[in-house]
């Protein structure tokens, strides 16, 4: 019976390959799934281009210089509905009248818009989505 244990071996052998290719499959995917952090863009920049997905912004850092107008341009290309929302002064959302959100308001799937804001006080501002509030964040460097 040597032919039987052959091909049992073989068969053990295929097994473990096929095995070892999933899980090498498997381990790409978590990288994925992780937004990428993109470094702000120079400080004297004044329009910037910001792509929404399911569920992060990409670049999620941007740096601007204090007391500039900015406009970022926004573009919803994930499959749930977005929007940018930046804290005001405090930091702090809804908490007065110096939040800035993005026009529209909301965001289908492929609708485009903007936020335009000027912050005069450098500082580090929070910015989210309102419908993904902590996984859907940002951050805006003012100099």
């Amino acid at each position: 019976m040597p032919g039987l244990r052959f091909q049992m071996a073989i068969a053990l052998a295929v097994l473990a390959l096929v095995a070892l290719g999933l899980a090498a499959g498997c381990g790409g995917d978590e990288e994925e799934a992780t937004p990428p952090t993109t470094p702000g863009a120079p400080a004297d920049q004044t329009e910037f281009e910001m792509i929404m997905l399911d569920n992060f912004f990409a670049p999620d850092r941007l740096t601007v210089k204090a007391g500039q107008t900015i406009t970022v341009n926004l573009e919803n290309q994930g499959q749930n509905t977005h929007n940018m929302h930046i804290a005001g002064l405090d930091n702090e959302y809804d908490a007065g009248d110096d939040d800035f959100i993005s026009e529209p308001d909301t965001f289908k799937s492929g609708d485009k818009g903007k936020i335009v804001f000027q912050i005069d006080q450098p500082g580090v501002y929070d910015f989210r989505c309102d419908s993904h509030t902590v996984l859907m964040t940002g951050e805006i460097t003012v100099e």
